[in-house]
């Protein structure tokens, strides 16, 4: 396993998140780097915005298994909060990407909650832990839940990713309605 997998540039994750949705990607209806301002197919057709990052391995003092993304977004300044809203009908999603095995057919998208971080600081660290993201290669949509906040996070391999994004709704309308069962470790 690579210690640090690469970074991708922006341009590039949108044009990978894009082609990794297949027949749910109906239409871009933006052109702006962060969000991605999709209308997607899930099944019924809905606008979305997709803050989609970098999932980077253990730097700057974080555990050796533990990978974050830093949410920042377009014309964000350092000591800014910034708010993330939805789009009139649609959803928001916070997308990481990472590729621990350094192999793209392995790729792993991971979706945070987005509620837990509407309001955020410049630059703030979202983690995710590397044993769940590493779940993925044996099962299609992979849960952590963290203990102290209840955040659940959904993750999938790059084919997986349209599954993934519905589980992410799904997980979001059963919290709202109580039906949520949390699974701790």
């Amino acid at each position: 396993m690579a210690e640090y997998a690469k970074k991708l540039p922006q341009s590039k994750l949108n044009e990978m998140f894009i082609a990794d949705l297949g027949d749910a990607f109906v239409a871009r209806t933006a052109e702006t780097s962060k969000p991605l301002q999709l209308l997607l197919a899930l099944p019924s057709t809905i606008p979305a915005k997709v803050y989609l990052y970098n999932c980077t391995g253990p730097m700057g003092g974080r555990p050796g298994t533990e990978y974050k993304i830093q949410l920042i977004i377009d014309n964000q300044r350092p000591g800014e909060r910034k708010t993330l809203d939805d789009p009139d009908g649609g959803f928001t999603f916070v997308v990481g990407y990472s590729n621990p095995l350094n192999d793209p057919k392995y790729g792993i998208y991971i979706i945070w909650e987005t509620g837990k971080h509407r309001e955020f600081a410049y630059s703030a660290n979202l983690q995710v832990k590397l044993e769940y993201m590493l779940d993925t290669l044996g099962a299609p949509i992979v849960y952590q839940t963290k203990r102290k906040t209840k955040e659940v996070l959904v993750m999938a391999q790059r084919n997986h990713l349209v599954e993934a994004l519905q589980a992410r709704m799904d997980v979001d309308a059963e919290k709202m309605t109580g039906a949520w069962e949390y699974v701790f470790d």
